[in-house]
C-alpha cells in the first residue's frame, strides 16, 4: 500500500488552554505553503479556517485540539533572519502589555505585517487573524484574540 502522506516540518510547542491547563507536543507545518515564500508558519496554522489543530504527544498519539480553547501557543525561536526582516521595516513591532481573560500578563512586541500607513496599534489589533503574534524574549507567543481582556502600549 502506498503512503500518501505529505512530509511536514514538526515544531515543538507548549500550549496553554483557556482553563489554565498546559500541554506539550509537536505540530505539523507544511514545507511549502501556497504562494508564500518558505514553509508554513505556526501563525498560518492557527489562523487557518480549520477548527481543530492536530498535535503529536510524546507518547506518539495524536490529539486534535479545539483552537477556540487555546489561550497561547509558544514554540518558534526568533531567528537571525527574522531579526533582519524586523529591521527592514516589513514587519512592524509595537511594544505591548497583554492582559488575558484569566488576568495573565504578557509583555513583548506585537508583530504585524502591515503597510506603514496602517501600522497603528489599533490597526494591528483589528486585523482579521484570530491569533496575534508576540515576540517575547527569544520566542514567539501566539495569543488567541478571543482570550484577551486588554492590550496597552508600552513605552
Amino acid at each position: 500500500m502506498k503512503d500518501w502522506s505529505i512530509d511536514k516540518n514538526k515544531i515543538q510547542v507548549s500550549i496553554t488552554f483557556a482553563d489554565g491547563s498546559r500541554g506539550k507536543g509537536e505540530i505539523f507545518l507544511a514545507y511549502h505553503a501556497g504562494e508564500q515564500h518558505g514553509g508554513q508558519k505556526v501563525a498560518d496554522l492557527l489562523n487557518g479556517d480549520k477548527a481543530f489543530l492536530p498535535i503529536s504527544l510524546e507518547s506518539g498519539s495524536v490529539e486534535f485540539i479545539s483552537k477556540s480553547q487555546i489561550l497561547t501557543v509558544e514554540g518558534e525561536l526568533v531567528s537571525v533572519e527574522d531579526e533582519e526582516v524586523f529591521s527592514s521595516g516589513l514587519i512592524h513591532q509595537k511594544d505591548v502589555v497583554v492582559v488575558t481573560s484569566g488576568n495573565q500578563t504578557i509583555v513583548g512586541s506585537l508583530l504585524a505585517e502591515v503597510p506603514e500607513e496602517r501600522s497603528r496599534l489599533s490597526d494591528c489589533l483589528n486585523l482579521p487573524e484570530k491569533f496575534i503574534r508576540i515576540k517575547a524574549e527569544s520566542r514567539y507567543l501566539h495569543i488567541n484574540k478571543a482570550m484577551i481582556k486588554k492590550i496597552t502600549a508600552r513605552n
